[in-house]
């Protein structure tokens, strides 16, 4: 009878060990499709981080060319 206790105690040992890994489980393939869906967020925020920062450059070498434009004009004002 000692042998059918600690049996027992075992069965419901390893059911609760089942349960935990089951759970554990669940939660690893939660997280495994949060992390995925956050890789691709991140993809997509660094390729308009990347289309932003061409703009911007453009945008500067716009300004320099244009200041560069002014400077030519005030230049040609005062010399007339």
């Amino acid at each position: 009878k000692n042998v059918e206790i600690l049996l027992q105690e075992k069965v419901a040992e390893l059911k609760e060990q089942f349960e935990k890994n089951t759970k554990s489980d669940l939660l690893l393939k939660e997280l495994y499709v949060e992390n995925a869906h956050l890789m691709k967020a991140l993809q997509v925020t660094e390729e308009k981080l990347q289309g932003a920062q061409k703009r911007n450059h453009i945008l500067e070498e716009k300004v320099r060319a244009l200041n560069r434009l002014i400077s030519k004009i005030a230049s040609a004002s005062l010399s007339v």
